[in-house]
């Protein structure tokens, strides 16, 4: 009988030495994914700091904003603008192809926007859409 409760006991340690060993790993993995998923957030905000674009013009009559990308940051980077008029961001109706590569200046056709105060414009780096970067409130009718 003596033999049999030490049996017991030795299984009983084994399960939770094993138990906790579960824990430990489940615990390690979830906190080893939030730091790596911290990282890349952070590495695709730096991409976005390093990103120079320019308002050149807004033409509210045919909605043509006219926007140069500045030197800086990763040549090919700029999939996409996004352009926000009062706040609201609009669809790019012209160019097919929105990116933006470095000194170089292109015109996005967002349609009319005759009664716009303010344009502001920031770049989308594959699945990351930066915050604006440029404003601009001096628009031509």
């Amino acid at each position: 009988m003596k033999n049999k409760r030490a049996q017991s006991e030795v299984i009983t340690t084994v399960l939770i030495i094993l138990l906790v060993l579960a824990a430990v790993f489940i615990v390690y993995t979830a906190v080893r994914n939030m730091v790596q998923g911290g990282t890349t957030q952070a590495t695709e905000k730096q991409k976005c700091l390093e990103i120079g674009l320019n308002i050149v013009s807004v033409n509210k009559t045919s909605g043509n904003v006219t926007i140069t990308r500045l030197s800086g940051g990763a040549d090919g980077d700029v999939t996409d603008v996004t352009i926000l008029v009062d706040g609201t961001s609009k669809t790019v109706l012209y160019p097919t192809d929105k990116s933006l590569t470095q000194m170089s200046t292109k015109i996005y056709t967002v349609g009319a926007i005759t009664n716009a105060k303010k344009v502001e414009v920031g770049a989308v780096l594959g699945a990351t859409k930066c915050d604006v970067i440029d404003s601009e409130t001096s628009l031509v009718a």
